[in-house]
């Protein structure tokens, strides 16, 4: 067996070896609808930001105000985290609470890595944006 049929064949019994079904293969390959949509919502907000830079001006509202690019900023950075959300509401059918897997700890635990998770993920991606953006 050669390096790149072992990640498709299976051993069986003594040394035979038995290669994986084509069914097997490709049951991995597609991702399922929830998880396209999802991509599609960061791929979409991140083309959004392609189209402001390339435009150079704001995509909505006047040239002066910067609402437009804090908005669009937000949209990259949180976006996709409020697509998520919505479809863990709407399609999942496992009814599982906001704060999963969290669940379990107190409100002061959940509160604190909740801010501390903000500062350090999406409020750089926020002002980097507004930076790039405004400059």
């Amino acid at each position: 067996v050669t390096d790149s049929t072992k990640s498709t064949s299976q051993t069986k019994g003594k040394g035979q070896v038995r290669k994986g079904s084509s069914k097997d293969i490709e049951k991995g390959l597609l991702p399922s609808m929830d998880q396209i949509i999802f991509n599609l919502s960061f791929i979409l907000s991140c083309m959004l930001l392609c189209v402001r830079i390339a435009r150079g001006e704001p995509l909505w509202g006047n040239k002066e105000s910067y609402f437009a690019d804090i908005m669009l900023a937000c949209i990259v950075s949180s976006g996709h985290v409020v697509v998520g959300l919505l479809l863990r509401y709407f399609w999942v059918k496992e009814k599982l609470s906001v704060t999963w897997p969290f669940h379990k700890d107190s409100l002061h635990k959940f509160l604190f890595h909740f801010i501390v998770g903000f500062g350090a993920s999406v409020m750089p991606v926020i002002y980097t944006i507004v930076l790039a953006l405004t400059n």
